[in-house]
């Protein structure tokens, strides 16, 4: 059946058949359709015109490996390039070779599809995917990490500082009479608080220092390799960024390179506690 009679609306493939010097010897009317060329200014160039230039190299090497072996699972074989267009524009093809021959004239014939809106979907559904993560990582309230997180992330820091041989610090933040906030003025403004600290917060740390929502009114930062002057500083810092009226406690926590993730967490949450007694006694100091 002559393909220029193919009923409308029925699909049809761009078939290029090339032989075996890599010219092209037949362009099918769907082929002049997904390149913009006519077959008549194509016929006898190379299938490279129809390919960009950065995937000539990797089409050679299917091509190759596709007559290097008789095995009859070769036909069909698929592979995925980018197509370039009559106008040089781009666009994503997936190509399925089929090889025969002919006498001493090896042929093959290339089935190709234009795959653009395949890719867009797959796009779609990753970004999808990372944002459906993202959020999944994110405290709503604040924007700063979550827990789950925090504990991913310290484990990581904690694998890395082994191999590394490098010190990491943990601190553990809670604001003060922060339930006394919420008793007097309700939890919309505890909420406004909590925003407004996670905004001030993320423009104090290191890009190299990790910050979370740990829980409630209590943040926890992961600090690797900062020595104990440097955390201290940072910690003053983070103090000093608190809207005003407002102060945290902080407990401090080195790994000793031994313990794991939750013994230095609890480690760091005694040291919390210890400094919000002191603060509310301060004569015990």
């Amino acid at each position: 059946m002559d393909e220029r009679l193919t009923p409308v609306g029925v699909a049809v493939n761009a078939v290029v058949s090339v032989d075996g010097a890599g010219r092209i010897t037949h362009f099918n009317p769907a082929a002049e359709r997904i390149f913009g060329h006519e077959r008549a200014g194509v016929v006898g160039d190379r299938l490279l015109v129809l390919i960009a230039e950065r995937c000539h190299m990797p089409y050679r090497q299917q091509v190759d490996f596709l007559f290097s072996s008789e095995e009859s699972e070769n036909a069909g074989r698929t592979i995925e390039l980018v197509g370039r267009r009559k106008d040089g524009s781009e666009f994503p093809l997936e190509m399925c070779l089929v090889t025969w021959r002919s006498s001493e004239r090896a042929l093959f014939t290339a089935v190709v599809r234009d795959i653009s809106d395949r890719k867009q979907v797959e796009a779609e559904r990753e970004e999808l995917l990372r944002r459906v993560e993202a959020m999944a990582r994110t405290d709503e309230l604040t924007g700063l990490a979550n827990r789950r997180a925090w504990d991913e992330e310290l484990r990581r820091e904690l694998a890395r500082a082994s191999r590394g041989d490098y010190p990491v610090c943990v601190v553990m933040l809670d604001l003060d009479n922060f339930k006394e906030l919420n008793d007097a003025h309700g939890h919309q403004a505890g909420d406004a608080l909590l925003r407004e600290v996670g905004t001030a917060w993320r423009m104090v740390v290191r890009v190299t220092d990790f910050i979370a929502r740990y829980g409630g009114d209590e943040f926890a930062l992961l600090l690797a390799n900062c020595p104990r002057h440097a955390a201290d500083r940072l910690v003053d810092r983070l103090q000093a960024a608190l809207p005003e009226g407002h102060a945290c406690s902080a407990g401090l926590a080195y790994w000793d390179g031994s313990m794991t993730a939750e013994d230095l967490i609890s480690r760091a949450d005694v040291a919390l506690y210890e400094s919000k007694r002191t603060r509310r006694n301060p004569t015990q100091r």
